[in-house]
């Protein structure tokens, strides 16, 4: 039983050192993803078509918001005036209900879209990335390419955010 037990622990040591002998050959890079992402040109170009998509979408819900702030406003004066029946302001009242019910749909469907818009736009710009890192840990041999951003301590370290832009070309 003894000797078992014996065989067991040199061979767990065994394999700690093989796993120890591993690690220490492995080459550990890091990258400012959001230093070469703002340096590609197809970024800048989703920036603006985002933007303009954006504002787009705020023009038609102001739109929208300018009707029912008017609509609103048409049956305050009205009913101010004396000029509604209790009827007349109910029929009035759940109508302007609808129309904000309406209006807040349309906001949520407006920020779904441009989400939407902004993950279209970004996939390839991503995708160029990822094989650019790619590329770069294969040409030198990295075993792990870490964001920057997300590392505690990198003294010393591999920064290959140049060598991620030079393969996208930038």
């Amino acid at each position: 039983m003894k000797i078992l037990s014996s065989k067991y622990i040199v061979m767990l040591f065994a394999v700690v050192l093989i796993s120890v002998s591993a690690t220490a050959q492995s080459k550990i890079a890091y990258v400012d993803s959001d230093e070469v992402i703002m340096a590609m040109p197809q970024f800048k170009k989703a920036q603006v078509t985002i933007e303009a998509f954006g504002k787009e979408l705020a023009k038609v819900l102001d739109a929208k918001k300018a009707k029912l702030n008017s609509y609103y406003q048409g049956v305050a004066d009205k009913v101010n005036k004396g000029q509604m029946s209790q009827l007349q302001q109910q029929t009035e009242d759940a109508t302007i209900k609808k129309m904000q019910k309406d209006l807040q749909a349309d906001a949520q469907k407006s920020d779904s879209d441009l989400s939407n818009k902004e993950r279209e736009l970004m996939k390839p710009i991503y995708e160029a990335l990822n094989n650019a890192l790619d590329k770069v840990s294969t040409a030198n041999g990295y075993s792990y390419i870490l964001e920057k951003k997300t590392i505690l301590n990198f003294k010393n370290g591999i920064d290959a955010t140049k060598k991620v832009k030079t393969a996208l070309g930038l």
